[in-house]
């Protein structure tokens, strides 16, 4: 539906283009703000459809999205709820959005650096479902894990240079704990890279202690 042309016009949302056809050349001095979002004392007019397909489709140029995301998106523009969620149900219909592919690109894209665990829970964080991101992540062998915490191991152990073994350890452990390994399979890890040093008594370095994923490094 379109608003009355003259004043009506003036304010619609100045970030979204508007159809083709429907400019008013009197509109110059046009209120900012999203679409369909209510200004005290001012009539707005509804937003057309083919505006709001043309933000997701800017939205979604960027790079990929869940479709948690695109609603947010849309809703904190302005755009009302039902007219958001049938666009998220059309474009997931034609294929602009699946959650199933974004999640798999996701992982293979990241899993020489973090564990299943970290990866379920990124996918989480951007609205992916539970069932799909475990899916997704599940894909992550022991091999490739292991794999990805020899290359961080390697690469951070050589830049602490000459600090106690020890102390090397408890850091080494606490990074990749944060990234979601267990502990277990870190300490395996760890004491490969370092030769199985564990002389953290003697040079000060404290013993090895069990961790857990919430586990802060603490020099």
């Amino acid at each position: 539906m379109t608003g009355t042309p003259g004043a009506a016009a003036q304010e619609q949302a100045s970030d979204v283009p508007e159809p083709a056809g429907t400019h008013d050349p009197t509109a110059a001095s046009a209120p900012t703000g999203a679409p369909g979002v209510s200004v005290p004392g001012v009539s707005v007019p509804a937003v057309s459809e083919s505006a709001v397909r043309e933000l997701a489709l800017r939205f979604l140029d960027r790079r990929a999205r869940t479709r948690t995301e695109l609603l947010a998106h849309l809703l904190k523009r302005g755009v009302p709820g039902d007219m958001a969620g049938r666009l998220v149900g059309r474009f997931e219909e034609i294929g602009l959005l699946d959650d199933q592919r974004l999640a798999e690109g996701w992982v293979a894209s990241r899993q020489a650096t973090r564990s299943a665990r970290q990866l379920r829970a990124e996918l989480a964080r951007r609205g992916v479902d539970r069932d799909v991101a475990s899916a997704a992540a599940g894909a992550v062998g022991a091999e490739v894990e292991e794999a990805a915490m020899l290359r961080l191991v390697d690469r951070r152990a050589a830049a602490m240079g000459n600090l106690p073994a020890g102390v090397k350890q408890r850091r080494l452990m606490a990074q990749l704990a944060r990234r979601g390994y267990s502990a277990d399979a870190a300490r395996r890890c760890v004491e490969q890279v370092l030769g199985g040093s564990d002389d953290g008594a003697a040079d000060g370095g404290g013993a090895a202690m069990p961790l857990g994923p919430d586990f802060l490094d603490h020099p």
